[in-house]
């Protein structure tokens, strides 16, 4: 039976915004698994407001943090990172045997990571040394370790939100901008902490701060701009083909967090709201499972040419990746008892 203070915290908790999160989540194993033909680019393209979803909430919950309760963040997240990243390499180093590589394929592989070039890409565009969806962590990482800097020399909000604001920007011209000139702009240059990450912390930021007047906006006219970002991207993604950040993918990602704080218990059922608070380990394990499948499949016969397949596949992994998810959060929950005991 739940105590009176898990009781209080789940009648506090913006359930919403959990349940924005885990379609946010499967919109990631989207990207990475995409579907049939045009259609699977279309799904990607729109996939892409997921990851700025999960930014501006995490500026949400750290608005008006003092500095102790960030580095706290900052740990919290360093060790998730160090965890995500060891787990990937041995899964790599297992899957690579699986295939018949050798131990000097093996060690070569390795040895590319220590390069220079390998390196900057880590550093400064947040390129993960393993998986590349982990990218997310080490750009909230940083976003973080600046957010610490602002509290302790106590940085103006307008000088931050500027920041912010111009960094948004100079993605958008990158990326999209680029595109109408036919001149494509890496990936890494773009999708990092400094054009990503923090911009979308700040808007977090932003909304927890006027929280007041957002409850207030129309919901009606949310839903317009809703639906106006997703025939943005839609239209960008035939046009440009590109599919990276979009206007659309923008307004998309912040009328979804203005929903969200409008009404943060939307949905009662008891299994849904459960479901949703698997949305982190859905993002950080759904990789394994469809590499794995890429793995496994092929020694049953079964080609990934196939159409049938590639409209079923990405749901069947959805489904695979939330039966893991749910495994690990009751191992989880099981280590979480038992050090609390001791």
């Amino acid at each position: 039976m739940a105590n009176a203070q898990e009781v209080i915290s789940k009648r506090n908790r913006n359930t919403t915004l959990d349940i924005f999160k885990l379609f946010s989540a499967y919109m990631v194993v989207f990207i990475h698994v995409p579907f049939y033909g045009e259609m699977g680019g279309i799904v990607q393209s729109i996939a892409r407001f997921a990851v700025p979803v999960f930014f501006i909430s995490s500026g949400f919950f750290v608005y008006n943090n003092n500095c102790e309760k960030i580095k706290k963040k900052i740990k919290n997240i360093f060790l998730m990172y160090v965890f995500t990243t060891v787990l990937y390499h041995l899964f790599g180093i297992v899957s690579s045997f699986i295939t018949g590589a050798s131990v000097g394929e093996i060690i070569a592989d390795y040895m590319e990571l220590l390069r220079m070039k390998s390196m900057i890409e880590f550093f400064i565009f947040n390129v993960s040394l393993s998986s590349e969806h982990l990218w997310f962590l080490l750009a909230l990482l940083y976003c973080y370790v600046i957010q610490y800097f602002v509290c302790k020399f106590k940085i103006p909000e307008k000088v931050t939100f500027l920041f912010a604001i111009i960094c948004l920007i100079a993605n958008l011209i990158l990326s999209e901008g680029m595109a109408l000139f036919n001149i494509e702009i890496p990936a890494i240059v773009t999708r990092n902490f400094l054009f990503v990450g923090y911009p979308f912390v700040v808007i977090g930021l932003w909304l927890r701060k006027n929280t007041d007047k957002i409850v207030k906006t129309n919901r009606k006219g949310l839903i317009i701009v809703f639906l106006l970002g997703l025939a943005e991207t839609i239209l960008s993604r035939i046009c440009l083909g590109k599919e990276e950040l979009y206007i659309g993918s923008i307004l998309m990602a912040i009328t979804l967090m203005i929903l969200a704080i409008k009404n943060p218990q939307i949905i009662k059922s008891e299994k849904i709201v459960n479901l949703s608070r698997l949305h982190q380990n859905i993002y950080l394990f759904h990789v394994v499972v469809y590499k794995t499948a890429r793995v496994i499949l092929p020694m049953f016969g079964i080609s990934f040419t196939s159409k049938v397949l590639g409209f079923v596949y990405p749901i069947l992994i959805c489904i695979a990746t939330t039966i893991l998810a749910y495994i690990i959060d009751k191992v989880q929950a099981k280590i979480l008892v038992r050090n609390s005991a001791t």
